[in-house]
């Protein structure tokens, strides 16, 4: 059985930039998982509710990284999250005795 080789739509939504998108169905392709066309749709209807940078830097990690998919939502929560919230995780002191909070705030 031949498989069915996956066709850019003519009909992008504006908002999606044809060049990245080219790019991210060739990535899958040279990772050897070509899109398929309910595949494509369901990936560009995700995509088209982020703004263009968003669209962006989603599709750009997901080639840099070998992702099959593309996760807008984690580079919307960056682009939210300030220099110091991205770099730094504090939850772990939430579960330390109080005592202990104590003198790491002295400090």
């Amino acid at each position: 059985m031949k498989k069915k080789r996956y066709e850019m739509p003519d009909l992008l939504p504006d908002s999606l930039n044809r060049e990245d998108w080219g790019d991210f169905v060739k990535s899958r392709i040279e990772i050897g998982y070509p899109l398929t066309p309910i595949g494509a749709k369901r990936i560009i209807k995700k995509l088209s509710t982020y703004s263009q940078q968003i669209q962006r830097q989603a599709m750009s990690k997901a080639i840099e990284c070998g992702y099959r998919g593309v996760f807008p939502e984690s580079e919307r929560v960056q682009e939210t999250m300030g220099f110091i919230e991205k770099h730094s995780d504090s939850s772990w002191a939430d579960e330390m005795p109080d005592n202990v909070q104590r003198i790491n705030k002295q400090n």
